[in-house]
């Protein structure tokens, strides 16, 4: 199993898809999100976040494999609904059937699975998700 590799291949993908990249803030993409300075400044939104949350074994009689669930965060302070959906639009074409390059695997498919939107708590961010099933053998 190789995660390392695979967080690598995610974050080339999204970071490097400029359809995406171009809707975001400098912070962009990241898998852990900094402690801002100020916690009601918007100068840092919108941004994506992601992460694997799980691995699980997807063997063949020759080859050995892993499915992995991916969540992609979208994090947003626009007061139109249009500019965290625009980014989530471009979360799917960055990734729904990509073959991700993962060193030492070779993908099987990566397929949106699901999403979705809601408030954060705090009454002033939007928050947005898709998730992805990524199949990878050769590991």
């Amino acid at each position: 199993m190789n995660s390392a590799a695979l967080h690598q291949a995610i974050y080339t993908r999204l970071a490097g898809f400029t359809a995406l990249t171009s809707k975001l803030s400098s912070l962009g993409v990241m898998s852990r999100v900094p402690q801002p300075d100020d916690a009601g400044d918007a100068a840092d939104f919108p941004y994506v976040t992601f992460q694997v949350s799980g691995l699980n074994q997807w063997d063949t009689q020759t080859t050995d494999g892993i499915t992995a669930s991916l969540q992609v965060d979208v994090w947003s302070r626009s007061q139109s609904d249009l500019q965290f959906k625009a980014i989530l639009d471009s979360v799917y074409d960055c990734l729904h059937r990509f073959d991700l390059v993962i060193s030492g695997a070779n993908t099987v498919n990566c397929l949106f699975e699901s999403g979705g939107e809601f408030d954060d708590p705090d009454g002033v961010t939007v928050h947005g998700f898709a998730t992805f099933g990524i199949t990878f053998d050769g590991i």
